[in-house]
């Protein structure tokens, strides 16, 4: 039978960016971040899903508020799950590091828009996905990213191996001028590292 299905995500951020501009612009980023979300389970792998994501700065009333759409297919299996629409970054197995995809992007980017590909085993994990960020008008430019991320226990205990694969695309707008281009970038991470999160009392102890 059906089960309905609800989730209540809330956060909030202060990051006073002060000092040197070279690479982001002097500024606070305060303000808080609610999703809450409902769906209908309707196998014991398959649900769907909807709600909103409200970014609310702080001390600005509602300037700068901004209300965005949530809503997914979500199949968990065993081994191989699989999400399809606007869902939470949170269904990844885990966060981008920061040289990979800039905190400011997550503060305001709660959902992933497009495709997810997990696979989970006991020493293994693969998350493979397109992120379509905007869609090309005559003043955005069309913008997405595909990302790899896969990690593995190759002997069953702390020593893992990893990697990630990333390429952005930014495109043009419509009727580009003729000084806009496309830009690709393509990114490859590979890592070593050791968890002795299961060794110690700690949530997580890793080095990579």
């Amino acid at each position: 039978g059906q089960e309905f299905t609800w989730s209540l995500d809330f956060g909030s951020v202060f990051d006073n960016r002060e000092g040197d501009n070279k690479y982001s612009d002097t500024k606070t980023f305060f303000f808080t971040n609610l999703a809450p979300e409902i769906g209908v389970k309707f196998t014991d792998t398959d649900r769907i899903a909807g709600g909103v994501v409200w970014n609310q700065p702080i001390g600005n009333e509602w300037d700068g508020a901004k209300v965005s759409p949530t809503l997914y297919y979500r199949h968990h299996g065993k081994r191989w799950s699989a999400s399809l629409g606007m869902f939470p970054r949170t269904q990844l197995h885990q966060e981008l590091p920061g040289f990979l995809w800039c905190d400011s992007l997550t503060y305001f980017q709660h959902n992933i828009r497009g495709v997810l590909l997990q696979y989970d085993s006991d020493r293994s994990f693969i998350d493979f996905y397109l992120d379509w960020r905007q869609m090309q008008t005559e003043t955005k430019r069309e913008q997405f990213n595909i990302v790899f991320h896969g990690e593995t226990h190759p002997t069953g205990r702390a020593f893992l191996v990893g990697g990630h694969v990333m390429m952005n695309h930014y495109a043009l707008t419509k009727n580009a001028p003729d000084d806009q281009h496309i830009v690709d970038n393509f990114l490859v991470n590979p890592y070593v590292g050791f968890d002795w999160s299961r060794h110690t009392a700690l949530d997580s102890l890793t080095v990579k």
